[in-house]
C-alpha cells in the first residue's frame, strides 16, 4: 500500500503529538545523564562492555564509526531493513555521549516542513537571543482531535499543531509565529 507523502509526515506527526505525554513522562523521569534509546536505559559514564553488551542481540545492530563510536540500528522484524535510532561514544571506556534518533524523511515534503520549522525556530532565538518555554497540549472531542506545541521565546511564540478531522476526513498541520503585546 503506498501512503502519498504528505500523508506520512502527518502521521508521523500525529504519532509523536499522540505519544508525547509518555515520552515526557520517560524524559522528565530521567536526569541529565541517562537517557532510553530503543528501550535500554543507558547513562553517561557506564561501563563500555556493559553498554555495548545491552544492544547484542537479535533487536539491534551496532555499527562502528571509529574513535569508539558506533550507530545504533533496531532491526526490521518483517525485512532484513535497519532502522537508525541512535548513536553512542566511548572515552576511556566510559559511556561519553548518547543519541536517540527520533524522526528521518528523505522526502521533499519532509525535508520543506523541517525547513519551515528550523527557520521559524532559528528567527525565534536569533531575534530574542533568550531560553524556551515549551508547552504542549492536546484536545480529543467526538470527531475531531487537535494536539499542538507551543514555544516561547521572549515574546513570540511558534505554534505547531496537528489536527485531525473524522467528518471531512482530513489532517492539517500547521507551524506559525506569532508575536503580541503583553
Amino acid at each position: 500500500m503506498h501512503v502519498p507523502t504528505q500523508k506520512r509526515i502527518v502521521i508521523i506527526l500525529a504519532i509523536l503529538l499522540s505519544s508525547y505525554s509518555v515520552l515526557t513522562n520517560r524524559i522528565y523521569c530521567q536526569n541529565k545523564t541517562s537517557m532510553i534509546v530503543g528501550g535500554i536505559d543507558l547513562t553517561l559514564g557506564a561501563n563500555r562492555d556493559e553498554v555495548l553488551n545491552k544492544f547484542a542481540n537479535d533487536r539491534f545492530k551496532l555499527s562502528d564509526l571509529g574513535n569508539d563510536a558506533w550507530m545504533i540500528f533496531r532491526k526490521s522484524l518483517q525485512s532484513d531493513e535497519l532502522e537508525p535510532i541512535g548513536s553512542i561514544q566511548f572515552i576511556k571506556g566510559k559511556l561519553h555521549s548518547a543519541s536517540r534518533d527520533w524522526a528521518q524523511s528523505q522526502n521533499k515534503a519532509g525535508i520543506d516542513l523541517m525547513g519551515s520549522l528550523f527557520s521559524a525556530l532559528s528567527g525565534l532565538t536569533a531575534k530574542t537571543g533568550t531560553d524556551a518555554v515549551i508547552l504542549t497540549y492536546q484536545n480529543e472531542q467526538p470527531g475531531i482531535s487537535h494536539r499542538a506545541i507551543n514555544i516561547y521565546v521572549g515574546g513570540r511564540t511558534l505554534f505547531v499543531s496537528i489536527t485531525k478531522d473524522a467528518s471531512m476526513k482530513s489532517e492539517q498541520v500547521e507551524i506559525q509565529e506569532r508575536i503580541q503585546q503583553e
